[in-house]
């Protein structure tokens, strides 16, 4: 699936789906059985969003783009993390780990290069900060996913820290 920055709204985001994958809207709409007119109609940015919540789905694997499905995450205080499908041999997770190491090696740098300026992050080096924090978040998820491969077990944990507590 494809990946880019959250869309702005929730229309966007539809428009993004809609217009912005392989399948143009004609043959999308066909597929998700829908007419052409009402997934035009649905994703048209400049009127008031009229869209069904039950095309979520369809839509996001059919044109393989989740930005509908990260908009909501993002809007609701979380943050969407695809699970990669993996077929790992050794050398798979050597190159997972190792991208792993390379995102966490440059959101380090671009942290201490944000603070070695004059000694705080702003609000823009924080919003650059938190996309290269996403970017590692996909890859360790994509470790997990090749390492997971071999024990039978490939669902997606995520553990959360409780306010002020530890882990």
């Amino acid at each position: 699936m494809t990946r880019g920055p959250v869309p702005a709204t929730l229309a966007d985001a539809v428009y993004e789906v809609v217009h912005g994958g392989p399948l143009p809207p004609k043959q999308l709409a066909a597929r998700v059985g829908k007419t052409h007119g009402y997934l035009l109609d649905a994703s048209n940015p400049h009127d008031e969003l009229k869209f069904q919540a039950q095309l979520i789905v369809p839509l996001t694997l059919a044109q393989g783009n989740p930005a509908i499905v990260r908009y909501l995450a993002h809007e609701c205080g979380g943050l969407f993390i695809e699970r990669p499908r993996a077929d790992a041999g050794d050398l798979d997770v050597v190159r997972a780990h190792a991208e792993v190491l390379r995102e966490v090696g440059e959101d380090a740098q671009a942290i201490g290069s944000a603070l070695s300026r004059d000694g705080r992050i702003d609000a823009d080096e924080a919003t650059a900060i938190l996309r290269d924090i996403d970017e590692m978040l996909t890859r360790l998820a994509a470790l997990r996913a090749v390492v997971a491969q071999r024990s039978g077990d490939g669902a997606l944990t995520i553990v959360a820290r409780p306010e002020g507590g530890a882990l």
